[in-house]
């Protein structure tokens, strides 16, 4: 939806949900605050910013570190809350696969220990999602994400990649706006 430029300053909006409808351009919005900035996905979003502004509630980053680059300078109160495997399995706006990822890099990234047995990372997902979890571990080993090795003579063990921790965490900031490869990857994979 291209809005023709339209410009708001000091505007009051309870939600405004980019991430439905089509892409949108054209939309600059100064001095405002929002109730519910619900934020797309970067590619369905051209000549919009949003600067100067309060956001009580930002649906589609997990922190500062997540927002997109036509978000700046804003204060936000609260962001999407990813801290557990559950919290990222209820957000329904984004796509299985895509959650799937995030449950996995959480897993394999943020919690303790030195790998993951690969039927644990089947656990806690549902059978909705445990669908998804051998496609999403082939691209994860593709990007270089993560490293499959046996233990014993049947079992296999998924291992973090040194050095991609900066990586995984933006992408855990900003699952539905990232253009990472892993992202773009199984936000495709969508059936």
């Amino acid at each position: 939806m291209d809005l023709d430029d339209l410009k708001l300053e000091g505007a009051t909006l309870a939600c405004l949900d980019l991430s439905t409808g089509g892409p949108v351009s054209g939309l600059t919005l100064r001095n405002c605050e929002f109730g519910e900035l619900v934020v797309p996905d970067n590619l369905t979003v051209t000549r919009v910013t949003v600067t100067d502004s309060v956001i009580h509630r930002l649906s589609g980053c997990a922190s500062m570190n997540g927002l997109p680059a036509w978000i700046q300078r804003v204060e936000v109160a609260e962001f999407d809350a990813y801290a557990t495997s559950a919290q990222i399995l209820d957000r329904d706006e984004l796509p299985m696969p895509v959650r799937v990822a995030m449950t996995i890099l959480r897993k394999l990234y943020l919690q303790r220990g030195h790998g993951r047995k690969e039927n644990a990372l089947y656990r806690g997902i549902g059978q909705v999602g445990q669908r998804w979890v051998g496609d999403v571990l082939a691209i994860m080993s593709t990007e270089g994400l993560a490293i499959r090795a046996k233990k014993g003579a049947n079992e296999a063990v998924w291992h973090s990649v040194a050095g991609m921790t900066g990586r995984v965490v933006a992408l855990l900031d900003a699952p539905r706006g990232s253009n990472d490869p892993l992202a773009v990857a199984c936000r495709q994979m969508q059936a």
